[in-house]
């Protein structure tokens, strides 16, 4: 167990400057909840001046995602193997979420910072609102969910790592994953087949493409997730592993938090609040811009509470 191990921990982000507004609050929330952090912040080549004017901190690192993976290159790797597919288009439409998850995966498995040191990947839409217990004793904690079950993820994920979904595993499609130093070179291992060898952008991407192809006849608009993928790795390596249910907000929320409603939040357990906003500008986000209505947000909160209480019972005595 090296010292870095133990006194840092990692928080990786891929973004665009839209979501500037969250990440620069989840600095000063993330400072006050844990210690000798480390950011890493992947945005576009022609956004880092702004990334860095906004975010000029000696503890965050921006990166150009150029270095990990160009988009042209990604792209054409896409147009290579779908030129069979008949939901090619539709795809394309989506490519670059599909993109922000290979950064994620091989900048994590090839960076030495996140691979001997703590780390969490962590959505740059989403707000943590409540401090999460990512580690115990350096061993990560597994956080799970009971909102999110989407097939087409555990379709890809089964052919992507060639393995099959437990019985009774829940979700871990939570905006965020923890990860270890021994996970990492677990995940790297199993990804590249041999030990200590540096993941490339252009393999992972095409055995991305290759399972989702092979493992959904039909289009979805999701059909990948990085959270999924690592969550069953970590599983892989430790079926003796517990996930611990976590209650967040994720959908239907149209503005921003006002103080009050996080408190509303904080007092719920609820741990984080995500500002998804699709089809939206690259520099700023509608939503950010605006104020969440205190009476849909009653009604979007405790909709989901009783929903988060119900399955949870449901999960327990079932499983």
């Amino acid at each position: 167990m090296t010292k870095s191990f133990q006194k840092k921990m990692i928080i990786c982000q891929v973004s665009l400057a839209n979501n500037l507004p969250v990440i620069k609050e989840n600095y000063d929330n993330f400072s006050k909840f844990y210690k000798n952090l480390t950011f890493f912040i992947i945005c576009p080549k022609k956004q880092i001046k702004i990334f860095k004017k906004k975010l000029n901190k000696k503890n965050i690192v921006i990166i150009n995602e150029n270095q990990i993976l160009p988009f042209s290159r990604f792209k054409l790797i896409f147009e290579k193997l779908a030129k069979k597919v008949s939901y090619k288009k539709k795809l394309l439409n989506r490519l670059g979420w599909y993109y922000q998850q290979i950064l994620k995966i091989v900048f994590i498995l090839n960076n030495k910072m996140c691979r001997n040191n703590n780390l969490v990947l962590w959505d740059a839409d989403t707000l943590i609102l409540k401090k999460i217990d990512f580690f115990n004793k350096n061993r990560s904690i597994f956080c799970s969910n009971v909102f999110e079950y989407h097939r087409s993820y555990f379709y890809t994920s089964q052919i992507f790592l060639k393995t099959k979904i437990p019985s009774n595993y829940l979700s871990s499609v939570n905006q965020f994953i923890a990860i270890n130093p021994s996970e990492n070179k677990y995940i790297r291992n199993r990804l590249s087949g041999t030990k200590n060898k540096k993941i490339k952008s252009n393999d992972i991407s095409k055995k991305m493409f290759k399972s989702i192809f092979t493992g959904n006849i039909n289009f979805n608009h999701s059909m990948f997730s990085e959270y999924e993928t690592i969550g069953l790795l970590k599983y892989l390596k430790s079926s003796n592993i517990k996930q611990k249910i976590i209650f967040f907000l994720r959908y239907k929320i149209s503005g921003k938090l006002t103080n009050f409603q996080k408190k509303i939040c904080i007092f719920f357990n609820c741990f984080h609040v995500s500002y998804e906003e699709h089809n939206g500008n690259a520099l700023a986000k509608k939503i950010l811009y605006k104020k969440q209505k205190i009476i849909p947000f009653l009604i979007i909160f405790f909709k989901q509470y009783v929903k988060y209480l119900g399955r949870k019972t449901r999960y327990i005595f079932l499983k």
